[in-house]
Formats: C-alpha cells, sequence, structure tokens
C-alpha cells in the first residue's frame, strides 16, 4: 500500500502542469489621430487625442495565428467658446468636435513566445464625424439628478473607413498574459461633410450655425496600449 502511494505521487510530481490556451487578446490604450493628403490640406487643425478599446478573439477550436474582433475609438478635436444670447444664466456655448472610428478587425502574428511580437491588422468599418453644441453649465447643474443638458445644434455624417496597421507587442509582464502594445494604423475614406473647429458661428436668435467642409478624410492613428491575453 506504502509503494502504491509514493508510485503516484511520483507520478503526479513529475506531470507537468497544461499550458493554458490563448483564445483572444483584449487592449485598452491612448490614441492620436493625425490627417493625411487632402484631409490635412482642408482641415490642418485636425488632428484628433483620444482612447481605443479591442478585443479579438481565435475564430478556431486550436491555437492559431488568426484573431478577429471589433475596435471602437474615441477621439477628440477639441471644443469651440461662443458667446450666445440664448440664455442670459449660461452665455456661453460649448461646441465640441469628435471622431468615434468603429471596425472590425482581422490580426495575424506569431504564435511562437518572442520577447517582442510583431504582428499586422487589417480594417473595415466606419467612422462617425459628430459636432454637437450645448450651453456651457457649471458643475452643479450636472450633479442634479434631473439634470439635462441644453442641447442647441448638432451634426453627424458617417463614412466608410478601411485600413492596415502594424504593431508590436514587448516588454511582457512576469504572467506573460499583458504586453504594452504600439501600434500604427493607416485609415482611408472618401470625401465626407465635416464641420472644422473654429467653424462655428452664433445666430442672433443665440442658436449655433455651422459652415461645413468636404473632403477625403485618410488620417494616421498611433496608438499605446496594454494588451492582455485571454485564456482558458
Amino acid at each position: 500500500m506504502l509503494l502504491l502511494v509514493c508510485t503516484l505521487s511520483i507520478e503526479s510530481y513529475g506531470q507537468e502542469e497544461e499550458p493554458l490556451q490563448s483564445v483572444g487578446t483584449a487592449y485598452l490604450g491612448a490614441s492620436y489621430a493625425i490627417p493625411l493628403g487632402g484631409y490635412r490640406q482642408a482641415y490642418p487643425q485636425a488632428n484628433a487625442l483620444g482612447g481605443t478599446f479591442g478585443l479579438l478573439l481565435n475564430p478556431r477550436s486550436y491555437p492559431s495565428p488568426l484573431e478577429v474582433g471589433v475596435q471602437v475609438s474615441y477621439l477628440s478635436q477639441g471644443i469651440d467658446k461662443n458667446r450666445s444670447s440664448f440664455s442670459n444664466v449660461y452665455p456661453i456655448i460649448k461646441t465640441s468636435h469628435s471622431l468615434v472610428p468603429l471596425h472590425l478587425v482581422a490580426r495575424v502574428k506569431p504564435q511562437k513566445p518572442m520577447r517582442f511580437k510583431p504582428y499586422i491588422d487589417g480594417l473595415v468599418g466606419i467612422t462617425i464625424f459628430n459636432t454637437r453644441s450645448k450651453l456651457k453649465e457649471d458643475i452643479f447643474d450636472f450633479m442634479r439628478d434631473d439634470h439635462e443638458a441644453i442641447v442647441l445644434g448638432k451634426y453627424r455624417t458617417t463614412v466608410f473607413s478601411c485600413g492596415i496597421g502594424a504593431g508590436m507587442l514587448l516588454w511582457e509582464s512576469n504572467s506573460k498574459n499583458s504586453f504594452a502594445d504600439i501600434r500604427v494604423t493607416y485609415l482611408q475614406s472618401p470625401f465626407t461633410t465635416y464641420v472644422r473647429k473654429r467653424d462655428v458661428a452664433v445666430q442672433q436668435d443665440g442658436y449655433p450655425v455651422y459652415f461645413f467642409t468636404r473632403s477625403e478624410t485618410n488620417m494616421l492613428q498611433i496608438s499605446l496600449n496594454i494588451s492582455g491575453v485571454l485564456t482558458k
């Protein structure tokens, strides 16, 4: 009996723990967008800063270099402030300009463990251009339970977007499940109509009026993320 127990103990000790299988990647970080080509000529101040979140999954039941999923970014192009006669209490209209790129992503990366792991992304989706004007209120108004922003004007347009990205996973953590992630993505879009920063005026009745610009909207998006490997 003692011999049997010792034998089982030795066999259990000798067995290696089964490695966890990667089923995908999740990432979150900061992004900076730079206008290119005709977009830069039409709107030199179109640079935008914000954040990006992505979730990619292995579409196969076995280890694969391919991951597919979705990515969304929110990028602010800045805020305009104009005086308005709409309200004596809140005499300032605040107009925000932003981009929301939303893409399906296919990523190919090496499977073997590497200190610096490169990858390539293909993206297809849309980019939403948002302009929204509201009265600038104080912080105490936002703290009220029944608070609703007083929106005086808004404009939104959606354009097709596709692109290619290249990145590098580096500085692997001790757990080997998280990385720093640096990526550069080129996004191409056709002509669309949008509102540039400072192309906002106020009418006599206090409402904003927008002046529109039309151009292609190609851009370069630089991202610095923290990426986590999803395992099972």
